[in-house]
C-alpha cells in the first residue's frame, strides 16, 4: 500500500488456478531452474538493465519436495529461460487479479519511481 499498513486478504486459488500453474512449471522446465536464477551475457555483448527491477521469491512444494527460487529480473538481454519465467510470473499476476478478493483491495494512495 506504499505509505498505508499493509493489508493482508486470505486469496484462496481453485484446484483449476492450481493446475494450470503447475502444468505452466512443467511446460518450463521450473523445477530444474537454479535457486538463483539469473540471465549470463556473453563478456562480448552489452548489457540491457531495466531500473526499478522486479525481484521474484518461489517457494513450490511438490511431491513432498520443495523448489526455492529467486531471481532479481533487471536484464533486459534476450533470454529463452527468463522469458519463460515471465509467463509463470504473468499467469500467476493474472489468476490473483481476477480474484474478487484483490479487486476489492482499496487502490493506494501513492506509487514508486
Amino acid at each position: 500500500m506504499v505509505l498505508d499498513p499493509p493489508i493482508t486478504v486470505s486469496l484462496p486459488l481453485t484446484e483449476e488456478e492450481l493446475d494450470a500453474i503447475y502444468q505452466k512449471m512443467i511446460e518450463i522446465d521450473f523445477f530444474n531452474y537454479p535457486d538463483e536464477f539469473s540471465i549470463t551475457v556473453p563478456p562480448d555483448e552489452g548489457v540491457g538493465i531495466v531500473t526499478p527491477s522486479s525481484c521474484y521469491y518461489f517457494k513450490v512444494i511438490y511431491d513432498s519436495k520443495i523448489k526455492e527460487l529467486r531471481w532479481e529480473d533487471k536484464i533486459t538481454n534476450p533470454d529463452t529461460k527468463a522469458e519463460q519465467l515471465r509467463e509463470l510470473i504473468e499467469l500467476i499476476i493474472s489468476i490473483v487479479q481476477s480474484k474478487k478478493e484483490y479487486q476489492r483491495l482499496p487502490t493506494p494512495k501513492s506509487g514508486y519511481m
